[in-house]
């Protein structure tokens, strides 16, 4: 048996056969980095380093293609790097641009899971957003399947569930939440008066 240690939003692929994993490691607060571990023997892991990465790195969509890895480095622009799987060396291999798509401060859109194949070359994929109170909605996106892999469209934000209250999420992130669950509900007022504040998610 062996276990990773700080290892955090885990996403797994399967390449030409072998598990692997694409998960974020904490250096220090706000300070983390994207790490690929291989499941399977021989069990290894590689930090994966980008010349254009920030100085703390998660959200990574990995996807196999034609027996290579592939990640999804930012969805607006949608931005894929060709990942080498011995270095960890990671290189932009396509970026593609879709109309109305959002990347400006406090509505950036971020990947949250690579999702699955649908057939007729498309693989349904979930986005998040994350508000400056650290509060999150979500949103469904189509990506091609086939070079240069275009994100061809996107849902509508929807929030997920409600969950117990975070207790370190205050203030106007807590109002703004429970104003949304009042909303889900409907008007109905059994549901509204049970209206919590989602817990904040890893991003």
């Amino acid at each position: 048996r062996r276990e990773i240690s700080n290892a955090e939003d885990p996403r797994p692929v399967r390449l030409n056969g072998a598990l692997y994993v694409v998960f974020v490691r904490y250096l220090a607060r706000q300070h983390k980095r994207v790490v690929l571990a291989r499941l399977e023997e021989p069990y290894r892991e590689v930090q994966l380093r980008y010349a254009n990465s920030t100085s703390s790195e998660g959200n990574w969509l990995p996807f196999e293609h034609a027996g290579r890895l592939y990640v999804s480095y930012t969805l607006c622009p949608h931005r894929v790097l060709a990942v080498d799987v011995a270095t960890g060396v990671c290189t932009t291999a396509y970026e593609t641009h879709r109309p109305g798509c959002l990347n400006v401060y406090g509505k950036r859109e971020r990947g949250s899971a690579p999702g699955f194949e649908l057939g007729k070359g498309t693989a349904l994929g979930l986005g998040h957003f994350k508000s400056n109170y650290g509060l999150y909605t979500h949103f469904f996106f189509l990506r091609s399947t086939r070079p240069p892999f275009p994100i061809l469209r996107a849902s509508r934000e929807f929030r997920l569930a409600p969950t117990p209250i975070d207790d370190n999420v205050i203030g106007p992130a807590k109002q703004a939440a429970r104003a949304s669950c009042v909303r889900a509900a409907g008007g109905n007022r059994s549901l509204a008066s049970r209206c919590k504040l989602p817990t904040a998610c890893a991003g």
